[in-house]
């Protein structure tokens, strides 16, 4: 038997039904668009991390024997235990480095900016709370971190949504926001914006309240942190308009 499928994606649908549950009708009887594809998780640091975090220990290095041996009065048994103890802590440093940014985080394959993003007044945005996803994200004794990865691709990975924040920290130059959750200090969102907005950015002041909109990105499970893609501030008087910063 031919099973029908949504007029919208494709997708198989229950019987006597027009449109899967992800489209279903939206506002005006309009059918939301299909859900984005499961993107694969990164495995292994990018060529930019792995380089970067290859220069760290290489000029640590150097610096760290540097110093080491041209201070006089320490012993030649000190200055290499000194030096065994700086290149250890550097090593676990790298280590942790590469973990945070490989095991320990999920993100999409698709850039954090595009060069044609959908303008905020007509990005699909979900009720999504970040609250929420921070709570089906956390470590739990009956779930390992392969099985929160998976929950993140299934539930919350591309999906658009629009949150409000405090400015935490700027890098106007990478075009990076991180922000607190109103009212909630237990975790953080870092969003990502293409870097022409850089003299946007720099206008926003630490503490400064702000609404932003963007595609949930990835996650980062040891410290908790949102990340979205396609970053936009939006203005809160007229809801899809991006706001072209304080005064």
């Amino acid at each position: 038997m031919h099973k029908s499928r949504c007029t919208n994606c494709n997708a198989p649908l229950v019987e006597g039904t027009i449109y899967c549950d992800h489209c279903d009708l939206g506002p005006g009887g309009v059918a939301r668009p299909p859900p984005p594809a499961p993107s694969a998780v990164t495995k292994a640091a990018s060529g930019g991390v792995t380089f970067i975090i290859g220069l760290v220990l290489f000029l640590s290095r150097q610096l760290w024997r540097l110093a080491v041996w041209l201070v006089p009065p320490w012993s030649r048994g000190t200055k290499i235990a000194l030096g065994i103890v700086g290149l250890t802590c550097v090593g676990f440093v790298g280590v942790g480095v590469v973990l945070h940014e490989t095991v320990y985080s999920i993100r999409m394959d698709a850039p954090r900016y595009s060069a044609n993003p959908l303008p905020p007044g007509q990005r699909p945005l979900e009720a999504i709370e970040p609250a929420k996803v921070v709570l089906d994200m956390r470590d739990t004794p009956d779930r390992t971190l392969e099985q929160r990865k998976q929950l993140w691709r299934e539930k919350y990975e591309g999906h658009w949504v629009s949150w409000k924040g405090t400015v935490d920290t700027v890098y106007p130059s990478i075009g990076r926001l991180q922000l607190l959750p109103v009212g909630d200090l237990r975790f953080q969102l870092e969003v990502d914006f293409d870097p022409i907005h850089q003299a946007r950015l720099e206008k926003l002041q630490k503490g400064q309240e702000v609404r932003v909109s963007g595609m949930l990105w990835g996650y980062y499970f040891n410290i908790d942190t949102l990340r979205l893609s396609e970053g936009a501030l939006v203005d809160e008087s007229v809801p899809g308009l991006v706001k072209e910063g304080p005064p």
